[in-house]
């Protein structure tokens, strides 16, 4: 294609469009390149070196899952000890120890629409607290293994868990019923995440696959497979 008289290229799309340039506008650019990792690499150095703010010792396992409140005021933090702890996010106290689960705790969700915490863990169960009473006031009950990860809707009352059945399940966060099973994953689904709009259901699994889902239906809408140009 002719170049425009005047135009001038402003992304990877508009370079390739011309061809007869391709040479001096790679030359340029890769200059271009080089002085942006200069200067990046320079503002990184002035950086001052980043320390840790606070240390919090109290789990006996290892630590694994870690989830905010809304109001950023506490956290929670879920353990091979089996136990789940809140922190006051200010103090670094610890305010209260949550004790139910006979496995790993390994995820954590807080609700923004209620005074609830939802954990999943080893024992395959899903369990929600209600923080007012710091209780179990429900358990969801489905996974036939561990359960990795967990996510809430943002806008209505839907949890999202997954683990190592390789299913992805959807539950009604007040009666406890499961709406969905979601499978599809030939592994174990380590990663959920949730969003407002389409697609409101993303998961990522150890068969090196990433889903979008149709929430409304329970149906596959995309399957992204990485595959080696080789």
């Amino acid at each position: 294609l002719p170049k425009k008289e005047g135009f001038q290229p402003t992304s990877l799309g508009d370079e390739a469009g011309f061809a007869g340039k391709s040479g001096e506008t790679l030359n340029s650019d890769h200059a271009s390149c080089n002085k942006f990792s200069s200067d990046t690499r320079k503002s990184l150095v002035k950086h001052p070196v980043w320390k840790a703010y606070r240390v919090l010792s109290n789990h006996l396992g290892w630590v694994r899952s870690v989830a905010f409140s809304p109001s950023n005021e506490w956290f929670c933090t879920g353990s091979a000890d089996r136990t789940i702890k809140i922190w006051d996010l200010a103090s670094g106290k610890l305010q209260h120890t949550l004790t139910g689960h006979i496995g790993q705790v390994r995820s954590l969700a807080v609700s923004n629409r209620h005074t609830y915490l939802f954990s999943g863990g080893d024992d395959k169960q899903v369990k929600c607290w209600d923080l007012e009473q710091n209780k179990v006031i429900r358990s969801f009950h489905g996974h036939l293994s561990g359960v990795y990860c967990m996510a809430l809707h943002p806008t209505i009352d839907v949890l999202v868990t997954g683990g190592r059945d390789s299913v992805c399940r959807v539950w009604d966060v007040r009666s406890k019923v499961q709406i969905h099973a979601l499978s599809g994953h030939d592994d174990t689904v380590c990663s959920v995440f949730t969003r407002s709009t389409d697609p409101q259901l993303v998961t990522g699994s150890h068969d090196a696959t990433i889903k979008f889902w149709d929430l409304r239906y329970g149906k596959t809408m995309t399957c992204l497979l990485y595959t080696s140009p080789s």
